[in-house]
């Protein structure tokens, strides 16, 4: 008797509201210059409508979903430059002596050519004030 009484008193604060939403439901245009306006007054929110979803709902769930998919990911992530981090020191020597003699060579280089350029730049900077 109990559960019946509730369930009334419920329907009895519902059931009015149908009502009122049906009195709220819009009416469909019924010229095709009523149509142009609302679909001009449509066009005219959508941007704001579509800023606002994204940003109060499209965006907090992309987020959470990212916070939860990284909370997963983070430990392999770790892992992964844990590892990354040990090869990078075994193979550091000969990374350094590969760039020592690269540099060597570029030493070399710029001894042997340097000269040769610098003198066709001031010749060429010398032709230009004749």
């Amino acid at each position: 008797m109990r559960h019946f009484i509730i369930i009334l008193s419920i329907a009895g604060l519902v059931l009015p509201n149908f009502g009122l939403a049906q009195e709220q439901m819009p009416q469909l245009p019924q010229t095709l210059e009523e149509a142009k306006s609302v679909g001009i007054k449509i066009l005219k929110d959508l941007p704001d409508q579509i800023k606002k979803v994204w940003q109060e709902e499209a965006w907090p769930l992309l987020k959470k979903t990212w916070q939860k998919l990284w909370s997963l990911a983070e430990p392999y992530w770790q892992k992964f430059l844990s590892f990354l981090g040990k090869e990078v020191e075994k193979r550091k020597p000969a990374f350094e002596e590969e760039f020592q003699k690269e540099k060597e060579e570029m030493q070399k280089e710029m001894k042997e050519v340097a000269p040769k350029v610098g003198k066709s730049l001031w010749e060429r900077f010398k032709a230009l004030l004749k």
